[in-house]
């Protein structure tokens, strides 16, 4: 798994970092000597963004979980000048980051390991959902702490959680390339192959159910017109009808208790 990272300071515009960021790593891939490598060592890949909140304002980084023959140095040298380049050519030397920092190469892993796999993805998800209640290193917060604290009324992180949904909106947390998604599609197919097989071999019955009746209230058309107008004031009361109904109360007296519910309402 590949990490790119960006510099950044306090008070910096998140949508500024964010979009740079994704235009480097992109314009990194597409550069000639990567485009190259990718070409003949890279099967497929996911993407996901990561943005947590520190002391130094928003870190935006982006994971590349990629399935690959393994880059020798020169190739990783190769990416590592495109990425600077194009830091450089879309945010300003100010946002260029050490060469130790901006692409940071996680230790690979056989791919045909199902318990590595899950592993590193369960790793993605975690670090880009921000699930947990843990801050990160350095008391950083994830995005979703942010929004917890926003919904709490704190006003530092009600800007901040703004700033955020304007900067993101749109755009996609995770993705996928086109040969992980169709790989992705084929072993749907063969999943429900395999369970098919799997019926037909114990001999399970596959006749779909029976659907289940529906049962019919009798509703002049007046009344039903009356309920659904009372439904701002109470959302629940045609569910409240058929609740009584269930219950063992007579349709009409069901429905005769929820007009006078809907009319003394509308009363008040």
């Amino acid at each position: 798994m590949l990490t790119f990272t960006v510099r950044h300071h306090e008070g910096q515009p998140l949508a500024t970092t964010h979009a740079g960021l994704m235009a480097a790593v992109r314009k990194a891939r597409q550069s000639r000597s990567v485009r190259a490598v990718y070409d003949a060592k890279v099967t497929m890949s996911a993407r996901a963004v990561e943005i947590p909140h520190g002391k130094n304002g928003w870190h935006p980084h982006c994971h590349l979980l990629i399935r690959s023959l393994e880059w020798s140095e020169t190739e990783r040298a190769a990416l590592l000048r495109a990425y600077l380049s194009a830091i450089k050519a879309v945010l300003g030397e100010a946002c260029l980051p050490d060469d130790v920092h901006a692409v940071f190469w996680s230790d690979g892993f056989d791919a045909g390991d199902a318990a590595a796999r899950g592993q590193y993805l369960t790793k993605l998800a975690f670090e880009v959902s921000g699930l947990g209640t843990k801050t990160g290193k350095l008391g950083s917060l994830s995005a979703w702490q942010v929004c917890d604290r926003a919904a709490r009324g704190e006003q530092k992180y009600l800007r901040l959680w703004q700033e955020y949904y304007t900067a993101t909106k749109g755009k996609r947390a995770y993705e996928l390339d086109e040969r992980a998604t169709a790989a992705g599609k084929r072993q749907l197919i063969l999943d429900a192959d395999d369970k098919a097989q799997e019926r037909d071999r114990v001999g399970v019955d596959t006749v779909d159910p029976e659907p289940e009746p529906v049962v019919r209230v009798p509703v002049r058309t007046r009344d039903f017109e009356e309920l659904r107008r009372a439904e701002p004031l109470r959302p629940s009361i045609l569910a409240d009808v058929l609740h009584d109904i269930e219950r063992g109360a007579g349709v009409l007296d069901a429905i005769a208790r929820w007009l006078v519910y809907s009319r003394s309402e509308a009363a008040a």
